[in-house]
């Protein structure tokens, strides 16, 4: 279990929360996905700083009633919120990250043959809980993004710039070309290129970190996998989703399903495909649900990976700012954000 630090203090409770986040050694965590939590919903999210420090404001903390920290690579912890402490210091135990078909050596779950109901069930609630109306709508948001070659004990999120300066968007024609083309042929394209050694093959994937992560609640997602339950916590369930069907490219991984609203928190992924097989994969987190009875299915951060040479990976991770959703055939207007104007 992960330890949990206490600093007394005599500040009354809900003026505000404040903490700090270490490994074990006791060395500061950055970027820490932090959430505030009422009895039932999503309050706020923030991450840890460069010293592993994060706070929020006393409205926030006046309804929160515990907190979530999450961060790839370690294990999740959901402490209470307490009263006459000034701040807290938590303590997140190592999780290191193992990949589906990515680590070699290391031995692939078995996908269960049969339907596992409990787990279809918890699927279909999480569905439900979105506003899946967003298929015919377009959406847009600010960004911020990195890429690098890193080894796979390394995979998670990237230093980016705050607030991002970059956009992206799509229409709902986009999507539904993408989810189309994936009930017909799979989850990966053929591509074929040229290099200064002659013509090489690569593949092109579904952008199931970014925009079309709207996939994971649609029926066609549903109509291609089987779902077995993993784990199960006090904060939420771990499915495993499996492909119906192996002949053709397609993906397999774990969903995070949360205890206290069914809204799903993460999903996980590895891309399968003929030759030459990339070791591509992903892994989205949502946003932060809030109080609205029916939320958008959209990311609040994404990562997408493939195989560069041995146990190096090229990783692109995206943050994302908040959705502009509105109906229309086209993605929605965003001004230019320049980086002098975002500074301000």
């Amino acid at each position: 279990m992960a330890l949990v630090l206490c600093v007394a203090g005599t500040g009354p409770l809900a003026a505000q929360i404040r903490g700090r986040v270490v490994d074990d050694a006791g060395a500061p965590l950055a970027d820490v996905l932090v959430e505030a939590w009422s009895a039932s919903d999503r309050l706020a999210t923030t991450r840890t700083d460069g010293e592993g420090r994060f706070a929020f404001t006393r409205p926030v903390a006046e309804r929160a009633r515990s907190l979530y920290l999450y961060r790839l690579g370690y294990q999740a912890i959901r402490p209470e919120v307490e009263s006459g402490l000034t701040e807290r210091t938590y303590r997140m135990r190592a999780d290191p990250v193992v990949l589906d078909g990515i680590v070699v050596g290391v031995e692939e779950p078995v996908c269960r043959v049969e339907e596992d109901h409990e787990a279809r069930a918890l699927w279909e609630a999480a569905t439900d809980r979105y506003d899946r109306g967003i298929a015919d709508l377009g959406i847009a948001t600010y960004l911020a993004s990195a890429i690098a070659a890193v080894p796979i004990s390394e995979l998670g999120p990237l230093d980016v710039e705050h607030p991002g300066t970059q956009q992206r968007g799509s229409a709902p024609l986009f999507r539904a070309s993408w989810a189309r083309r994936v009930e017909r042929t799979g989850y990966a394209r053929r591509l074929s290129a040229a290099s200064p050694d002659g013509m090489y093959v690569a593949w092109g994937y579904p952008p199931l970190e970014a925009d079309f992560a709207t996939h994971f609640v649609d029926p066609v997602f549903g109509k291609l996998h089987r779902f077995s339950v993993e784990e199960e916590t006090a904060d939420g369930w771990l499915l495993r989703f499996c492909p119906k069907d192996e002949d053709r490219p397609s993906i397999r991984g774990l969903l995070k399903v949360s205890a206290a609203d069914t809204t799903l928190t993460w999903a996980e992924w590895t891309f399968r495909t003929e030759p030459p097989e990339e070791g591509a994969g992903g892994r989205v987190v949502f946003a932060n649900a809030g109080p609205e009875a029916r939320p958008w299915p959209l990311p609040a951060e994404g990562m997408f990976w493939r195989r560069l040479e041995g146990s190096t990976y090229k990783e692109r991770y995206q943050r994302y700012e908040g959705w502009l959703v509105s109906p229309g055939d086209s993605v929605p207007f965003l001004p230019v954000r320049d980086s002098i104007r975002a500074t301000r």
